[in-house]
């Protein structure tokens, strides 16, 4: 956890964010996962907070809403809509989520 903590400073003062987006996390994914994202969805933002940048919180289902018009988009969609909007091609499906968060803001 330490080694996740510290990379997610290092590209915090890289790139000097104003603001931080994470994802709210599933209920109905497996306990143990939850257990380990938590903690670092709780590391990521303390170090965001600590470096005065604001944090952001949405569902996934806010994030699809407001890329595809749909809360109930699947994820295909979703990615689809992403890469359109922002003029991408061969965007990983990863970066495509998180620019979903981004654009969420």
């Amino acid at each position: 956890m330490h080694e996740i903590a510290t990379r997610i400073g290092e590209v915090i003062d890289e790139h000097s964010p104003d603001c931080v987006v994470v994802e709210e996390a599933f209920s109905r994914e497996a306990f143990a996962r939850r257990w380990w994202l938590g903690h670092v969805r709780g590391a990521l933002l303390v170090i965001a907070v600590q470096r005065g940048a604001t944090v952001a919180e949405f569902s996934p289902s806010e994030i699809k809403l407001s890329v595809a018009g749909s809360g109930a988009a699947d994820k295909t969609h979703g990615r689809f809509m992403v890469r359109r909007l922002l003029g991408l091609r061969g965007t990983s499906s990863r970066t495509a989520d998180a620019l979903a968060a981004a654009i969420c803001t």
